[in-house]
């Protein structure tokens, strides 16, 4: 039975930040779908909790946890009751593994809510908040006995805003608009959300408990020993996911008679939704976990090496052979959909590219598939994908009076790339396409699917373009030449820091993080682009650990 309550270590010193930084402007946050999802796994391990869906979340900048979109709703209201009653329901029939006691008595109840309510709010409950919890267990105890009043319980506490919600006070009562130093707490959860997606684990609680979280040297060695956990991987896929709009990959139709002629439709829909999507959804998470916490780290790496992890489905896009000597990655991911969340785990193993055709994760299959069309590459959406995730430029709309169609044909000997032609020969588009589609055909080599291609149409291929615009202007010859000019660019490495400085505050950056912005992009850029030593630099910012006060 249940009832359902309804309510609305230390690696390297990180950089001395500078002395006209300022503080974050802190909205309001709120948990994401994947942060309640993996909140909610942590708070009740061992037992095991279904996967929730939440309404889609409004991406700023890239990125789903921006608080100035993703505020209340009647439909998020909603999704976080029904979430609630169901994690309930489910705990309802595991309480012998989370409580000591069995049959559920009162007084075990309430011992593990005291810590349970601690842990989902982050911090220590106040006095009224204790007495309000206590007093509805015993109400709800009275009329239903322990079990029931328990579920209700951990309803009551999944729909508290305490736990959807991230507010932060500071540590005084400062005049409005001036800062303040976040709490240990509000630190120790600023920590966890950032490099683990997740709630803070028992050390952090500690030092927060003891007060230390608001020296910044604690802060340092706490940042590093977080990213030496296994939790770390689960928050840098979460960045990564965001960062490279994986959620695109899998979501356009492939032309079935052109790409599999002769096969059964209903059969090679189920092997690329189940077989070939799902390989490619996990595949750049994998290559940048692996750069990043077992190779170099640096973001020049990222772009460039020519040593990636894939599965036995995609191996045939890169040619060559699994490395068998390793020991397969089991690598699991889960995704979010408006028609609900999938999880899955597929084996990994590393494969040695062949350097003339490929090098980084831009010339993944994975990345070239989500930006194509039905039955040819776009090279406007891989070039748009580069210059907006890789160098943070934004182009803008056409005019609403532009018209934007591409020829639906080409002539007998034509090939993508003439097709795309019109916009840089047209002068209304040729100031934006210019250097869009430069980038795009850099792409031309790999067609819908990703694979690898010398001929379009019969002819040989064009993959040649030029980087405008940037601190590595030039000429290039295909993706590789593309790649190598990105990897050595300063711009590239600032819109990196830009991207993971958006992630970590869950807002776009304000004219006020100038100071800290640039700090941080010169210590990512003389460091070599040091991935894991940004990220530390991140969280030991000023903006990261202040806040403007607005009591």
């Amino acid at each position: 039975m249940v009832l359902t309550l309804l309510f609305t270590t230390a690696c390297r010193p990180a950089q001395t930040p500078p002395i006209e930084a300022e503080a974050d402007p802190a909205p309001l946050r709120r948990l994401t779908t994947s942060q309640y999802n993996r909140t909610v796994r942590d708070l009740f391990e061992p037992a095991a909790v279904p996967l929730m869906s939440f309404p889609s979340e409004i991406l700023i900048g890239g990125f789903e946890n921006n608080a100035a979109a993703n505020t209340a709703s009647p439909a998020y209201v909603d999704a976080a009751h029904q979430a609630a009653v169901g994690i309930s329901k489910a705990l309802g029939e595991q309480l012998p593994i989370l409580l000591d006691c069995v049959p559920v008595t009162e007084d075990c109840a309430n011992t593990y809510l005291a810590e349970l309510s601690k842990r989902a709010f982050r911090r220590p409950l106040e006095a009224q908040e204790q007495s309000s919890l206590q007093e509805n267990f015993q109400a709800w105890a009275s009329e239903y006995g322990p079990e029931i009043a328990l579920q209700l319980s951990i309803q009551y506490l999944l729909q508290s805003p305490a736990f959807l919600y991230f507010p932060e006070y500071g540590n005084s009562n400062s005049p409005k608009n001036q800062e303040t130093a976040l709490t240990s707490w509000e630190v120790a959860s600023r920590l966890s959300y950032f490099l683990w997606g997740s709630l803070p684990d028992a050390t952090l609680f500690e030092l927060a408990e003891n007060n230390e979280l608001t020296d910044r040297d604690v802060v340092i060695e706490s940042a590093w020993r977080m990213l030496g956990t296994k939790r770390a991987s689960e928050g840098l896929k979460e960045f990564t996911r965001q960062w490279l709009e994986l959620d695109d990959i899998g979501n356009i139709s492939v032309d079935f008679d052109l790409f599999f002629p002769g096969q059964d439709e209903e059969d090679v829909a189920n092997h690329l939704h189940h077989t070939i999507y799902t390989a490619m959804l996990l595949e750049p998470e994998v290559l940048v976990d692996r750069v990043v916490f077992e190779k170099s780290g640096t973001l020049a790496e990222l772009l460039t090496t020519t040593e990636v992890w894939t599965t036995e489905a995609l191996v045939d896009y890169y040619g060559g052979e699994l490395n068998e000597h390793v020991e397969p990655l089991l690598w699991n991911g889960i995704r979010y959909r408006e028609n609900g969340l999938a999880e899955y785990g597929v084996d990994f193993r590393p494969i040695d590219l062949d350097a003339n055709k490929r090098g980084g994760l831009l010339t993944l299959a994975s990345m070239l598939h989500a930006r194509s069309k039905p039955t040819h590459p776009s090279p406007i959406l891989r070039g748009l994908f580069v210059l907006e995730r890789v160098l943070c430029e934004h182009p803008g709309s056409p005019p609403d009076n532009l018209n934007t169609a591409l020829p639906t044909a080409v002539s007998e000997t034509g090939t993508n790339r003439d097709r795309y032609a019109a916009h840089t020969s047209n002068p209304a588009c040729a100031s934006c396409h210019n250097r869009i589609d430069s980038l795009g055909f850099a792409f031309e080599h790999y067609d819908v699917l990703g694979d690898y291609r010398t001929t379009d149409n019969g002819q040989p291929i064009d993959a040649s373009g030029e980087l405008i615009g940037t601190d590595q202007d030039g000429p290039f010859e295909d993706a590789i030449g593309l790649t190598q000019r990105l990897a050595k660019s300063r711009d590239v490495h600032d819109c990196f820091v830009t991207q993971v400085f958006r992630h970590s505050m869950g807002r776009l950056e304000v004219p006020s993080d100038e100071v800290e912005l640039d700090f941080l992009a010169n210590g990512f850029w003389e460091s070599g682009g040091d991935i894991p030593e940004l990220f530390v630099n991140v969280a030991t910012s000023h903006a990261f650990r202040h806040i403007e006060s607005t009591p």
